[in-house]
């Protein structure tokens, strides 16, 4: 079931989030990765339980969030990635700057209508979202990590706004 095709984006994703709840819940662990891999130990399960471990970090990286921007509407986002860096998290986090400029600018007390904005360590591209949804003119995503970026490119795709955003 998890490598099957993805009927819409972010299929896979909740495809594997739904197994985790059932893993979860039926068999008392804290998470499908937990339970797998006292298998890697054992004859015969080893090759299955590496391949499920691998499976369910790949349909990770493809987990769409939907994340309202306070009142700018909301943003479906793309937050896979395998981020190397430790001091980084994991690709997941909202960081508290990112939120303080969101309510800046959607709050109209940053204007960024009509400007040409370049977001430096853009993470998830947040903040070049709601630029693009408060009528920036172009955003222009820029993040050390490659996978990130890989990442802002599928979110631009989900909300349609290759026109205003790019990385």
């Amino acid at each position: 079931q998890l490598r099957a095709e993805a009927r819409w984006p972010g299929e896979r994703a909740e495809r594997g989030q739904e197994l985790e709840r059932i893993v979860v819940n039926e068999l008392g662990v804290d998470s499908m990765t937990t339970w797998l891999c006292p298998m890697l130990m054992r004859d015969g399960l080893a090759e299955v339980a590496e391949a499920l471990i691998e499976e369910l970090a790949a349909v990770k990286n493809e987990e769409i969030m939907t994340l309202a921007l306070e009142g700018l509407g909301s943003v479906r986002v793309s937050a896979g990635t395998h981020v190397s860096d430790w001091t980084m998290a994991d690709g997941r986090f909202l960081w508290h700057g990112a939120r303080a400029v969101i309510k800046l600018i959607a709050s109209g007390e940053t204007s960024v209508r009509d400007k040409r904005i370049l977001e430096l360590g853009c993470g998830l591209g947040i903040v070049g979202m709601a630029c693009a949804l408060a009528g920036a003119a172009s955003v222009h995503l820029t993040d050390y990590d490659q996978e990130l970026l890989n990442a802002c490119d599928r979110t631009i795709a989900l909300n349609k706004v290759e026109n205003i955003v790019s990385t």
